[in-house]
């Protein structure tokens, strides 16, 4: 058994030792809220500088320009070119043309002025102030200030226009009025047929030959 003297001697080492051990517990203590104190602060830090430097969200851009037709297919100087029946070449040219949405075969042309060659060598030019083309039946429909001529041989005027372009026919769809070298003719409806060599008026032809006058003597 221990003496009350050894108790006595052993009870300062325990209380230095008990001393030791709670001043280490302070220091964690105070080493753990330190450390939170610092973590806190660098979250801010990180926070703040998100919201300054960060580039701001994307926002949707506002425009007052006006898009036409955005889903087709547009262009200026618009060209189609091609080849007939008897492998003569053609070209229909247009100030501007647009590729219509539904049907993408079809061209709507604006100021279109198109130039066939003949067997013969001949040029029928045709222009309109609007023309639909159709890349499938190469068919071509003329409306607005029709005009097919063929040199000083003939020039008809109409409204509206159908042309094969592959068999180099023309039929209007409204009046013409035809000046062939001084003649006038006015009818209902005119088919242009055989490469341009033949004209077929049809319903209330109306025809105005203008003579011309002969030089005459006196007889002196």
């Amino acid at each position: 058994m221990s003496s009350p003297t050894d108790a006595k001697i052993m009870r300062p080492d325990l209380a230095a030792a008990a001393r030791k051990a709670k001043a280490r517990s302070g220091l964690s203590a105070k080493a753990g809220l330190l450390a939170m104190a610092v973590g806190a602060g660098l979250l801010g830090l990180f926070v703040w500088q998100a919201g300054v430097l960060a580039p701001p969200a994307p926002q949707d851009i506002v425009t007052d320009d006006k898009i036409d037709k955005p889903d087709q297919i547009t262009g200026l100087n618009a060209s189609i070119a091609g080849r007939d029946a008897n492998n003569l070449p053609y070209v229909i040219n247009a100030k501007s043309g647009e590729q219509d949405k539904l049907q993408d075969h079809i061209i709507h042309m604006q100021t279109v002025t198109s130039v066939f060659e003949r067997p013969t060598g001949a040029k029928l030019d045709v222009s309109s102030d609007t023309g639909i083309y159709d890349r499938k039946s190469k068919g071509l429909e003329l409306i607005g200030n029709v005009v097919f001529s063929e040199g000083e041989r003939f020039r008809a005027t109409m409204q509206k226009a159908a042309i094969d372009t592959q068999m180099q026919t023309l039929d209007s769809q409204s009046p013409v009025k035809v000046d062939m070298q001084g003649t006038m003719i006015e009818a209902a409806s005119l088919s242009v047929k055989d490469n341009g060599t033949r004209l077929l008026f049809k319903g209330g032809v109306k025809a105005h030959f203008e003579m011309k006058k002969t030089a005459t003597g006196d007889g002196g």
